[in-house]
C-alpha cells in the first residue's frame, strides 16, 4: 500500500513535469495529444507530443514524443523523434527504435535533485523542461546538419558523452564540478532561489 502511494505520487510528478514541457510547445497543436496513461495503476507513464524549434533553424519545428514515468527524476524521460533524417545509430546517439540519448541518466538525476532543491518544484520543473528541450533540440540540430551536409560520422567537435560504461566513467569524473557549477548558475540566474546547505 505504501509503495503504491509513493509510485502514484511520483507519477503525479511526471505528469506535472510534462505539463511544464507542454508550455514550451512550438507547434500549433495546443491541447492535442495531451496525456495518455500507459500501463497499470502501479506503473503509470505519461506521454505527450510537442514541437521543438531547432537552434539556428528557428523556422524548423520538429515533433518529439516524450514519455515520463515514476522514475523520471532518476532516469532521463524517453524522447523519440520519427523524422526521416534522424539517424538511428548509436554513434549518432539514437537507438534503432528512434529513442534519443539526449543526456546521461546520472547527470539528469543530479540536475533534477539540485534544480528542485534550489528552485522548488514548479520552477524546477520549468527549468528542467527548458533543459530537455534545449538538449533534444541540439541533438536534433546535429542530425539535421548531418543530413544537410551528407555527413556519415558524428563530428568530434559536437559535445557528447561516450557510450555505455565509458560515458558513466566520464560523468563520474566531472560530477562534483557539474553539481557545483549548476547550483551556482541556478542561484545566480534566480534571485529568489534557495541556497542549499552544504555539509
Amino acid at each position: 500500500m505504501v509503495v503504491e502511494q509513493l509510485v502514484r505520487l511520483s507519477s503525479s510528478g511526471a505528469e506535472s513535469f510534462l505539463k511544464s514541457l507542454r508550455a514550451h510547445d512550438a507547434s500549433d497543436a495546443q491541447g492535442v495529444d495531451t496525456f495518455r496513461i500507459k500501463g497499470t495503476d502501479s506503473a503509470l507513464a505519461y506521454t505527450t507530443t510537442i514541437g521543438v524549434r531547432l537552434p539556428s533553424h528557428q523556422n524548423t519545428i520538429v515533433p518529439i514524443i516524450v514519455c515520463a514515468n515514476a522514475l523520471w527524476e532518476q532516469n532521463t524521460p524517453s524522447v523519440r523523434c520519427d523524422e526521416p533524417w534522424v539517424r538511428r545509430e548509436i554513434d549518432w546517439h539514437v537507438n534503432k527504435g528512434g529513442y534519443l540519448c539526449w543526456d546521461h541518466d546520472h547527470r539528469w538525476a543530479d540536475r533534477c535533485e539540485i534544480t528542485h532543491i534550489i528552485l522548488g518544484r514548479d520552477a524546477g520543473n520549468e527549468s528542467l523542461a527548458t533543459w530537455l528541450i534545449q538538449s533534444v533540440g541540439m541533438l536534433l540540430y546535429y542530425h539535421q546538419v548531418g543530413a544537410e551536409r551528407g555527413l556519415e560520422q558524428w563530428q568530434s567537435s559536437w559535445q557528447q558523452f561516450s557510450h555505455y560504461e565509458a560515458g558513466t566513467k566520464e560523468y563520474d569524473q566531472e560530477r562534483e564540478k557539474f553539481r557545483r557549477h549548476l547550483a551556482e548558475q541556478l542561484i545566480r540566474n534566480n534571485p529568489n532561489a534557495t541556497t542549499p546547505h552544504t555539509a
